[in-house]
């Protein structure tokens, strides 16, 4: 093509312009219209001065701002002059179906001349455009392919490419990167086929316990695993695969072997429950231990000697023994028990809810036993009040009627503090026992990202 075509067909071009300047006044701002034309007549200026490369963006943005099949015709030229075929000969087929959408949409026929001249000069330069084909073996999974550092699908078949220096790089997971360079000349049909090369790898996956504790995190070869990708196949180095998994309240994991290439392992990772004072010293467990204090032991064992011995007085004086032989053996139970949870490192794995609710209920018993021994204390001293018409004068049945109201009012008293006192253990032992349920939120993380992780076992 000669300059001096070149320059004629942008007069008439221009011309067809200006008239879409005027006739099309709806195609856009106004403003928007003044900066297209300005833009193609830089273009138009830039070929006569032979800057092909500032002419090619002079049209291109009056394209933009003033959208025509004539802005792409002479893009399209400015492509073969800089010897971008492949480039030239895709923007002379879209000119060309753009001027026909014009012409058949809203028929405007000052186009015929731009869709028959881009269609003409795309037919001259097709048997010049280079051809380049990448091939992808079907084995190598996911791919990244990137022809002159753009990212780009491999096709299998030969596709349109402008010639000069062509760099191939194809990478992907576990892959040795493939890298290729050639020099892709005018008509020339070129195949690069790609090599692919597997890095050596083994393949380690997680069977995790279920359900899976609050806050469990795996590392494997010493890299965190993303909480969503578990039990996903992780691949490795060959050689010593290491695993690491970790949750609040168990004992760390570790597991290690040697791993070959292509080996597939499954590992089993069994959680074991640990005690939070594992590995302290006895100043850090001291200040550390949650669980039942010592005390309630010391005062249950207290409890139940002093009822133990009352019930022996009691039956010395040949008078009811039963309750405080009750009471006694529901102390000492509470006692023993509270003797074991108290023991270092129980903390974290003895139930302490159950004793809470055995030691409420039995204080429970025993308000009503209280309650009870009060009531019949009342009516007794009723009953022996007819037999004693002072409070020094009674006969026989006033006297042990008397004695038997004592008694059931100082039972009445004893089972009420020692109700009082079980119910005031059961609601200490039941607001300090660890809990093994309940609503946990545990920070979590992973090469993806990190957040919150919320559960719970009721």
């Amino acid at each position: 093509m000669t300059r001096g075509r070149c320059l004629a067909s942008a007069a008439v071009v221009a011309l067809a312009l200006v008239v879409t300047r005027h006739a099309g006044a709806d195609e856009g701002p106004e403003a928007s219209r003044r900066a297209g034309l300005q833009k193609f007549e830089e273009g138009l200026k830039a070929i006569a001065a032979g800057d092909h490369g500032g002419a090619l963006a002079a049209f291109d943005a009056s394209n933009s701002l003033l959208p025509s099949p004539n802005s792409e015709l002479y893009m399209a030229r400015c492509y073969v002059a800089l010897g971008k075929t492949a480039s030239a000969h895709a923007m002379f087929l879209l000119a060309a179906e753009h001027a026909e959408e014009r012409l058949v949409d809203v028929g405007e026929r000052r186009y015929v001349a731009t869709h028959d001249t881009a269609v003409r000069e795309a037919a001259a330069i097709e048997g010049d455009v280079p051809k380049l084909a990448i091939l992808v073996p079907p084995d190598a999974g996911s791919v990244v392919v990137k022809k002159n550092g753009a990212v780009v699908a491999a096709p299998a078949a030969p596709t349109a490419t402008d010639p000069g220096h062509i760099t191939i790089d194809v990478t992907g997971p576990r892959l040795v990167p493939f890298h290729a360079e050639l020099d892709l000349a005018k008509a020339e049909s070129r195949r690069v086929d790609v090599r692919i090369e597997h890095v050596p790898t083994a393949v380690v996956r997680l069977k995790l316990p279920e359900p899976r504790p609050p806050g469990l995190a795996a590392r494997i070869a010493g890299d965190l695993v993303d909480e969503l990708d578990l039990s996903a196949p992780h691949p490795v180095d060959p050689g010593t695969c290491v695993v690491d998994v970790t949750a609040p309240g168990y004992k760390p994991f570790h597991w290690a072997k040697g791993c070959a290439d292509r080996e597939s392992v499954e590992v089993d990772v069994r959680l074991a429950a640990s005690d939070v004072l594992d590995g302290m010293d006895a100043p850090a467990r001291a200040a550390t231990t949650s669980g039942t204090p010592r005390w309630m032991f010391w005062t249950a064992g207290g409890a139940s000697i002093a009822m133990l011995g009352t019930a022996a007085v009691v039956a010395a004086d040949e008078r009811p023994a039963g309750a405080f032989l009750a009471l006694g053996g529901l102390f000492g139970a509470a006692a023993v028990a509270l003797a074991l949870t108290a023991e270092p490192g129980a903390t974290e794995t003895r139930p302490l809810r159950p004793l809470a609710y055995a030691l409420g209920g039995a204080g429970l018993v025993a308000v009503g036993v209280g309650a009870y021994s009060g009531v019949q204390a009342r009516l007794a001293d009723d009953a022996a009040a007819s037999h004693c018409p002072t409070l020094s004068t009674c006969d026989g049945i006033g006297v042990g009627g008397g004695r038997d109201a004592h008694d059931q009012a100082r039972l009445s008293t004893i089972t009420f503090v020692a109700g009082a006192a079980l119910l005031a253990g059961g609601g200490v032992v039941y607001f300090t026992a660890p809990r093994s349920g309940g609503v946990t939120v545990t920070p979590t993380g992973g090469p993806s990202g990190a957040g919150l992780r919320m559960g719970g076992a009721w």
